[in-house]
């Protein structure tokens, strides 16, 4: 009987203490509104310059559709690049970095309207 009374004791007086801190000023922190930082912008100029069906190609195709052999466009091939990025448009030019990677492309065709409203303008 003794021992649970030390324990009553014992809880009530953590409960006091637990309560007593919470009603502390000190116990929170101050709140302070939110200032936007000012977003930092970096300008990036370069120039990327990629040769094909040269000896020295810094592009390769690596796969193709089977029907790119008749087609006009090359829709659908994939190269790997490593490209030089300049710092001129000459090609010549001191070399800043590389584009390495694949390419696929794909090309958009101007559709223009043959028949009614919009004749001959792009849609």
């Amino acid at each position: 009987m003794k021992g649970r009374v030390i324990i009553l004791v014992l809880l009530c007086l953590m409960c006091c203490i637990n309560t007593g801190l919470a009603h502390e000023k000190s116990y929170y922190t101050k709140s302070r509104p939110y200032v936007h930082k000012q977003k930092k912008i970096t300008k990036l100029h370069f120039y990327f310059h990629e040769t094909r069906n040269v000896q020295n190609a810094t592009a390769v195709i690596v796969a193709k559709p089977a029907t790119n052999d008749t087609s006009p466009s090359q829709f659908g091939t994939v190269f790997v690049i490593d490209d030089p990025l300049t710092i001129d448009a000459d090609p010549s030019s001191e070399v800043i970095g590389k584009a390495k990677g694949m390419v696929e492309l794909i090309k958009i065709i101007d559709l223009k309207s043959q028949k009614g409203v919009g004749y001959g303008q792009n849609m």
